[in-house]
């Protein structure tokens, strides 16, 4: 996805730099190392490099619950949310001016900054107008980016980034965006109903004396058992032994509270289907008690 960000950069500049007398016969946006032989091979007459030299995850903006969202079929499907990065760009001015070449570098390098400084937020789905180049993530499509113009972390990080590209120092900006990484696989589960909860009382003469009452909640699905994907809504459900009644929501779920540890007889009725009756061992392991009808 660092791609599409580069995409969204690389189209933000273009626009925006054009009123500055920079249009696309003239202007290229690269994101090669501006290594010892990159001003030998300019392609167009002034080009802006955004070299992406450094990436970390951005832990501030990170939220680690999931999203659940409740399927019709009784299943959860629970996926992350997406976590964050920070991309990390020294930006350089290059140009093939014919004379006063650093003056050329240095318009430039000041228009950019203006263009940057100007977006504080990059909103792809505003810089592009809602057509995106084909395969653009679409997480990201509606993201709003932080964007900064930074300083360094210090002159000697810079020093050694230069002498690594074998290039003499250059005026720069350093760059760094937020960008949304989205983990994209959802997790299909089953919801579960059943919870367990253990009440602690005492004597009422004495508070060192005490005991645990244990409560169970169980749930589940009523279904069809000719299409397992079918739950039906509105089913009356009841526990004979202890005399409850529910009945199934719009996705054809029940649930009983309080329940204590035991064997129970269930008794589902709906209309259009035949009665059912099944025995369940209700023992406080999280587990759904589905009912086929």
């Amino acid at each position: 996805m660092i791609h599409d960000l580069d995409a969204t950069i690389e189209r933000l500049l273009s626009d925006e730099l054009r009123p500055f007398g920079f249009n696309s016969h003239e202007l290229d946006v690269s994101f090669e190392p501006p290594t010892s032989s990159f001003g030998n091979k300019l392609s167009k007459a002034s080009v802006v490099n955004c070299y992406a030299y450094f990436i970390r995850e951005n832990r501030d903006m990170v939220d680690l619950q999931p999203r659940h969202a409740r399927q019709p079929n009784g299943t959860i499907i629970s996926q992350r949310l997406p976590a964050w990065i920070d991309v990390h760009y020294l930006v350089t001015a290059w140009s093939q001016a014919a004379t006063d070449t650093t003056a050329a570098e240095h318009r430039l390098l000041s228009h950019v900054a203006l263009v940057l400084l100007r977006h504080q937020r990059l909103v792809p789905a505003d810089i592009f107008g809602g057509v995106f180049p084909g395969g653009f993530n679409t997480t990201m499509q509606q993201a709003r980016m932080p964007a900064i113009i930074a300083r360094p972390d210090s002159l000697e990080h810079l020093g050694e980034f230069w002498s690594t590209m074998d290039n003499t120092w250059r005026p720069a900006l350093l760059y760094v965006v937020s960008m949304p990484l989205d983990f994209d696989v959802p997790i299909v589960e089953f919801m579960v109903t059943s919870k367990v909860t253990d009440y602690m009382h005492t004597d009422d003469e004495s508070t060192s004396a005490a005991s645990a009452d244990t409560l169970i909640q169980i749930g589940g699905r009523v279904f069809d058992p000719a299409a397992p994907a079918l739950n039906i809504p509105k089913a009356v459900v009841q526990l004979k032994e202890v005399g409850l009644t529910t009945e199934t929501d719009d996705q054809g779920r029940y649930t009983f509270l309080a329940l204590q540890a035991g064997i129970y007889t269930v008794y589902v009725r709906a209309a259009g289907y035949r009665p059912t009756e099944t025995v369940i061992h209700v023992t406080g392991a999280l587990t759904e008690y589905d009912v086929a009808l």
